[in-house]
C-alpha cells in the first residue's frame, strides 16, 4: 500500500501504531486554510475513508521506490507547518502512486480548475487526431485544417498560409500579447473582444504573425484557441467530447469538466479544464511514457 497520511491507518508503512498516529495528526491538527477561506478540515472518520484502487494508476510503498519515508513525513509536516494554499500532493516514482494528501473537505473526487496545463491536453489531442489519421500532419498548414470562411479575408488566409499546426502549438505563431503578460488598455480590448466572440478561433485568425515563424515565441491564449478549433473541425465534436472519447475514459477519469465554451460549443483551450490531480498524476505517467494500464489505448 502507498503512503497517504490522509488515510494512515490503512498504510503498511510503519510498525508501530504511533507513528501511524503521527502521520495523521500532522494532517488533522492543523493547516493552512483559515476560518476566512470557509474551509473545514477532514473528520477523523473521513481521514480513515480508503478509496478503493484508482483504475490506471498502480500504487506503491516509497520503499519499493527508493524513496524514504521520513522524507514524506518531513514534507507532511511542512505542509502543515506553513501557511501555504496547498490542495493536494500526489508522488508517483516508476509510474507508481506513493504519496498522496489532500487538505480541508477535498477528496481524490475533487476535480481542480487549471489554466495552462489545459493546453497539454489540448496538445494530446492533437496527437489523438493524428494517429486517427483526423489530420496529416502537425507540419500542415492553419488553412489546410480550417475552413476557408473562418478566414475574415483573402489576405488573411493568404498569410495564414505560412504557420504550421506546430508552430501554433509551439507558441510561435501569433503576436498577440495578452494580460496578464500584457496589461495594455489595447490588451485588455483584445482580449474582452476574444472573449466575448461566438467563434474565438476567428478572432485568432485576424492577429499579426511573429516575423520568425518556428523560432520567435510568445505565449497567449489566442494560439490554442486555434488548435482547439482544428481539433473540433477536425473531429466534428468539441474538444471536451473528443478527449472524452479518446483520453479521459479510456485513463479512467472521473469527475472530469472543460468550461469557457464559446457559442459554437469549442472549449476554450488556454484554460479551463477541471481534472482530480489523481488523473492529472496519470496524464503526466503517460508522458513520461511509463507502463501502465489503458496507456495503449490512448497513444499508438
Amino acid at each position: 500500500m502507498f503512503f497517504d497520511p490522509m488515510r494512515p491507518m490503512r498504510t503498511r508503512l510503519f510498525s508501530t501504531a504511533g507513528l501511524i498516529a503521527t502521520a495523521w495528526m500532522i494532517v488533522l491538527g492543523g493547516c493552512w486554510p483559515t476560518e476566512a477561506d470557509s474551509v473545514v478540515q477532514p473528520s477523523v472518520a473521513e481521514l480513515s475513508q480508503v478509496p478503493g484502487e484508482e483504475p490506471g494508476l498502480p500504487t506503491s510503498s516509497p520503499e519499493a521506490e527508493g524513496i524514504g519515508i521520513d522524507q514524506l513525513i518531513r514534507l507532511t509536516e511542512w505542509v502543515k507547518g506553513n501557511n501555504v494554499p496547498i490542495f493536494s500532493i500526489l508522488i508517483s516514482r516508476h509510474g507508481k502512486l506513493v504519496y498522496e494528501l489532500y487538505t480541508s473537505q477535498l477528496t481524490r473526487n475533487h476535480a481542480h480548475y487549471l489554466m495552462s496545463v489545459t493546453k497539454s491536453f489540448l496538445s494530446s489531442l492533437v496527437g489523438a487526431a493524428l494517429d486517427r489519421h483526423l489530420l496529416r500532419s502537425p507540419d500542415m498548414s492553419v488553412t489546410e485544417a480550417l475552413p476557408r470562411s473562418w478566414f475574415s479575408n483573402d489576405a488573411n488566409y493568404a498569410r495564414f498560409r505560412a504557420p504550421t499546426l506546430k508552430d501554433v502549438m509551439g507558441m510561435s505563431a501569433l503576436d498577440s500579447p495578452d494580460p496578464p503578460r500584457d496589461n495594455s488598455a489595447a490588451a485588455k480590448e483584445r482580449q474582452h473582444e476574444f472573449l466575448i466572440a461566438r467563434n474565438r478561433a476567428t478572432v485568432s485568425l485576424t492577429q499579426p504573425l511573429l516575423r520568425n515563424l518556428g523560432e520567435a515565441f510568445q505565449y497567449n491564449d489566442e494560439n490554442p484557441a486555434i488548435i482547439a478549433a482544428v481539433v473540433a473541425v477536425v473531429t466534428a465534436k468539441s474538444p471536451f467530447s473528443f478527449a472524452n472519447e479518446a483520453l479521459f475514459e479510456p485513463m479512467g477519469f472521473r469527475n472530469q469538466e472543460w468550461m469557457h465554451q464559446d457559442a459554437l460549443g469549442v472549449d476554450l483551450g488556454g484554460y479551463g479544464l477541471r481534472l482530480r490531480p489523481v488523473d492529472m498524476q496519470k496524464f503526466g505517467n503517460l508522458y513520461l511514457k511509463t507502463s501502465t494500464p489503458n496507456t495503449h489505448k490512448v497513444s499508438s
